[in-house]
């Protein structure tokens, strides 16, 4: 009885200490049994599994999928590791796949080439015809309402005006595409009757070869009926179309070495281009110097140049045979523009440095003095 007694007490002891482990081991075999109510019908497959690159996709399982359980009904188990989520790829990071849709292509603002328009007109707005027009690389004539139309690759270019009997235009433009443009002439009267009013002093050569070289270049190119300022220009367009700038320069002493170089090899620097222009107008009788300075390049800014300087009425006026003969080569037609024909000074469009002209000019008159004399 006594032991029975004593069993007690040290049975039910043993029994609070066991309690805790059968019922988690209860626990544990219930979250492993099906639930005791009416199983849920779920035809879906759980599509939610992701898989990571260490485990190969197996098929789904046939069984439905276990309803997800509350936040606080959460597995102590720790959670699954998954893949670190990827851009998506962008059509030019796949090789050889195009992106798909219209595909915006850059285009250039400007059109593939620039239509313009001029009118060439004189002083009082009436249509010169058959004008010679040159806009960078594209020549031709106007018609006979003066209009002149043209298409070009240059959205800017020099444009160059040429009509008989009017005074030649020369500028840079930028004209908008499409643009008509009003370019007036205003009459070359006004250098033709300097040149036939001035007075004529015909200058003789102590070098008799060049005296007949001269003569017999003028029995060629003038022709009865012309009057001082046509022959003038006669000269100008011979030395233009029959003259090749070639260097080196003369090898004589003297500007007539140079001229004479012209007259019989056809060749030459600018300096010989005027000066066999000045020997011309002086066995004509006009008054003309070789003057050497600076003049601007068409490389931009300034280079040094010798060119002819003509005095008439107590002004002077550039003539440059030898830019004005870079100036037809650069066209197609090869024609020749007068852009350096008569330009007066000062002229600050060509740049001619004239500080130093009136030395040039004394040096030239000695020159002159000392190789050959006033008939």
């Amino acid at each position: 009885m006594n032991f029975g007694m004593r069993g007690i007490p040290r049975m039910l002891l043993t029994a609070a200490l066991c309690l805790p482990l059968l019922a988690g081991c209860a626990a544990s075999l219930e979250e492993g049994l099906p639930s005791r109510g009416e199983p849920e019908v779920n035809s879906q497959w759980n599509t939610s599994l992701e898989i990571s690159p260490e485990t190969s996709a197996e098929p789904p399982s046939e069984e439905p999928a276990e309803e997800p359980s509350s936040p606080e009904e959460e597995s102590s188990l720790p959670a699954p590791i998954l893949p670190t989520p990827q851009p998506t790829p962008l059509p030019g990071d796949i090789p050889g796949e195009m992106p798909q849709g219209p595909v915006d292509l850059p285009t250039d603002p400007q059109p593939a080439y620039f239509t313009f328009h001029l009118v060439i007109t004189d002083s009082r707005g009436d249509p010169i015809p058959e004008a010679y027009v040159t806009a960078g690389l594209i020549s031709g004539m106007a018609d006979e309402e003066g209009l002149f139309t043209f298409h070009t690759m240059e959205a800017a270019f020099p444009l160059h005006v040429v009509a008989e009997g009017y005074v030649p235009f020369y500028e840079e433009l930028s004209p908008q595409d499409g643009e008509t443009l009003t370019v007036v002439l205003e009459q070359g009267s006004a250098l033709r009757e300097l040149i036939n009013e001035a007075p004529l002093r015909p200058y003789t050569f102590h070098n008799d070869e060049l005296n007949k070289t001269v003569d017999a270049l003028f029995a060629e190119l003038f022709l009865p009926g012309m009057d001082t300022y046509d022959k003038v220009k006669a000269c100008y367009d011979w030395l233009v179309k029959n003259t090749v700038y070639k260097r080196p320069g003369h090898t004589g002493s003297g500007h007539w070495d140079c001229a004479l170089q012209v007259f019989q090899d056809n060749k030459g620097t600018c300096d010989c281009y005027s000066s066999a222009f000045a020997a011309m107008m002086r066995r004509i009788g006009l008054e003309s110097y070789v003057v050497e300075g600076i003049t601007s390049a068409n490389s931009g800014g300034m280079t040094g140049h010798v060119w002819t300087v003509m005095v008439l009425d107590g002004k002077t006026y550039v003539f440059d045979p030898q830019v004005e003969d870079a100036i037809a080569n650069r066209t197609s037609s090869k024609e020749i523009e007068y852009v350096r024909f008569g330009l007066p000074e000062p002229n600050g469009k060509y740049k001619y440095n004239g500080r130093s002209r009136a030395r040039q000019m004394e040096k030239f008159d000695l020159f002159l003095e000392e190789n050959g004399y006033f008939e």
